[in-house]
């Protein structure tokens, strides 16, 4: 309770929570979105999607070099943005190449994220790691559950088309709660 009651670490729970939203979101539902709304082949949405794991792989391997040039809090916005730009790109794009760019976006936007939030949060109180990772993974995991089930309900009354926009919609409040932790 004492860690919770700490603006700065609420706001570290609700970006998790948007972070495992978006995520999360677009990893179970992208494909099916791409197929169903989009109408392109299994193969073809699988093949876009790689560019969401590609995005991912290269920033976690590589944001460390940009906090020569930026703060982690300014990093932590720039990511952000990043990210949800890309989740508006996959969502209005009808090519392939764009939603190809997007999910590339998204992945570059994420890959980082989550790591410098956590590791902002343990230079705040090193003391309590445990718990601040424990928020953080709890934070994700709602935002996993309520992305997934929320578009899925929001399918079952709605074109998947629409339902998708549970993913941007959580992209900026992700971007919202990163602005107010950084």
């Amino acid at each position: 309770r004492n860690i919770i009651k700490q603006p700065v670490f609420l706001l570290l729970a609700l970006a998790a929570l948007g972070y495992g939203a978006v995520e999360f979101g677009n990893g179970n539902w992208f494909v099916s979105y791409a197929q169903q709304g989009r109408e392109f082949s299994g193969e073809d949405a699988r093949f876009i999607f790689a560019f969401f794991t590609g995005g991912m792989a290269i920033s976690r391997l590589g944001f460390s070099f940009l906090l020569a040039w930026f703060s982690p809090h300014r990093l932590m916005l720039i990511l952000g943005s990043v990210m949800v730009a890309g989740t508006f790109i996959i969502k209005l794009a009808v090519e392939p190449q764009l939603m190809s760019f997007g999910n590339f976006l998204v992945g570059l936007g994420l890959g980082g994220l989550f790591p410098l939030m956590l590791s902002s949060a343990m230079d705040l109180d090193s003391d309590n790691g445990p718990l601040i990772s424990g928020v953080c993974v709890i934070g994700s995991s709602v935002g996993v559950q309520l992305a997934s089930f929320g578009t899925g309900v929001w399918a079952s009354f709605a074109p998947l088309t629409t339902a998708f926009w549970v993913i941007p919609i959580s992209a900026l409040w992700l971007w919202a709660m990163v602005w107010g932790y950084s």
